[in-house]
């Protein structure tokens, strides 16, 4: 069961994401949770009811352009079930009923957007006034090249700016965005510093306002990632915290070489049953060298297409591409999120019945090539893609057709295969 646990808690390691630049303040490390999502102490092992309450959770959620803040004090089981096994071969005859419920999330107010734990320096729980904390500025302010806007503070004026760097052919570049706060005085700060090597739909601000009574902006970002993924980001003071959801909901899974042992984490809302048997119709794939040569040929600073390969799935034609698309590659602080620690600088482009939409952000290379599937699953087009960003890692990701949603490609099955 230890093993369960610890194998647990890195499956949902990538949902917690922390950064912290400045000891200016009494926050030493502040933690993001998804809502439904299982909360698990640092050694992986599961916390009790009050173990949860000691730790001074609190809920977080929108009103309009008030920031509800309050004590999270009430358990209940996760949103996520999961399933474990001694060989990863087993995971081929896993059934519904497989998949049991373990360990404790918290019961948050529906439309919460997370629940937040703060510490100090010597890792005791801050606790935050629950309350309604107003916004100084309208929810959904998209940050775009030159935004501004001025906000007053217990008296003094802060003018927040969104800044961004350009390639060479003036377009923004990618992940550069940085949003800064200067005083009445002139000095400035940043309260999110780009987020280096990551690529965004759009960026925008739900909630500005003073969270820790410092008289400093404190804020939540929301960014949409061009996967389409979301991800919060909360700048408290002078730390920034994150937290990514995947509203598609994909199994989950984890595989260890050395332990000859796996877990696999499914949504109680995920009704589609895995990939079983043999998946395949037709294929190609890209070797390590070609790949690795083709994006280290590309212009660093300026898209590139990589590939363009083509498919069948039955009489229907299936096309992708890769493109390498520039990031912020700042060597600085950075807003990079933990969630994006096998994203590369390749999106991955499928086009079929009349729409495209970016798959994944992929990387080099390291361990093999980059192989592409497609096949049905339940009578629907899918596609799988594995591929090695690591010696010692390797993904294997699918995608199924869902014509009841807008038509387009859902996250189904991500499975990371560590090797020791």
């Amino acid at each position: 069961m230890q093993i369960h646990r610890l194998i647990l808690a890195f499956i949902f390691q990538t949902f917690i994401c922390q950064f912290a630049w400045s000891s200016e303040s009494e926050i030493g490390l502040v933690i993001l949770s998804a809502p439904g999502e299982p909360i698990s102490s640092a050694d992986g092992k599961a916390l009790t009811r009050k173990a949860l309450k000691k730790q001074a959770w609190h809920s977080i959620l929108l009103d309009g352009s008030d920031l509800v803040v309050d004590r999270a004090l009430e358990t209940r089981a996760p949103d996520w079930l999961i399933a474990t096994g001694k060989l990863f071969e087993d995971l081929a005859r896993l059934k519904g009923n497989s998949f049991k419920s373990d360990g404790l999330t918290l019961a948050l107010p529906k439309n919460a957007l997370f629940a937040l734990r703060i510490t100090n320096d010597n890792d005791e729980p801050l606790h935050f006034k629950p309350g309604r904390y107003p916004s100084l500025v309208t929810t959904g302010q998209f940050l775009l090249e030159g935004w501004e806007t001025a906000v007053s503070i217990n008296g003094a004026t802060w003018t927040v700016s969104a800044k961004y760097e350009k390639r060479p052919d003036g377009v923004l570049l990618a992940g550069s965005m940085s949003l800064l706060a200067i005083d009445s005085s002139g000095q400035g700060t940043v309260l999110v510093p780009s987020a280096s090597g990551m690529a965004f739909l759009r960026q925008e601000i739900l909630w500005l306002g003073d969270l820790n009574s410092d008289s400093k902006p404190d804020l939540i970002l929301r960014r949409l990632w061009v996967t389409g993924e979301i991800e919060y980001v909360l700048v408290v003071g002078s730390t920034l915290s994150s937290v990514y959801v995947d509203t598609d909901n994909p199994y989950r899974a984890f595989s260890s070489g050395v332990e000859e042992s796996f877990s696999i984490s499914r949504h109680i809302n995920q009704q589609v049953p895995l990939p079983k048997g043999r998946f395949g119709k037709s294929a190609f794939a890209i070797s390590e060298e070609v790949w690795n040569r083709a994006l280290g040929s590309a212009d660093q600073k300026l898209p590139r297409l990589i590939a363009d390969r083509q498919l069948k799935i039955g009489d229907e034609n299936i096309r992708f591409t890769f493109e390498y698309l520039p990031r912020s590659d700042s060597q600085e602080i950075s807003s990079l999120s933990n969630a994006f620690v096998w994203g590369g600088p390749v999106l991955v482009k499928v086009h079929f019945r009349n729409k495209t939409q970016v798959l994944m952000q992929a990387p080099s290379l390291d361990g093999g090539p980059f192989r592409v599937q497609v096949d049905k699953i339940n009578g629907e087009p899918a596609i799988e893609i594995s591929f090695s960003p690591h010696y010692n890692n390797s993904f294997t990701n699918y995608w199924i057709w869902a014509p009841s949603q807008d038509g387009r490609f859902f996250r189904l099955f991500i499975l990371h295969s560590q090797g020791c």
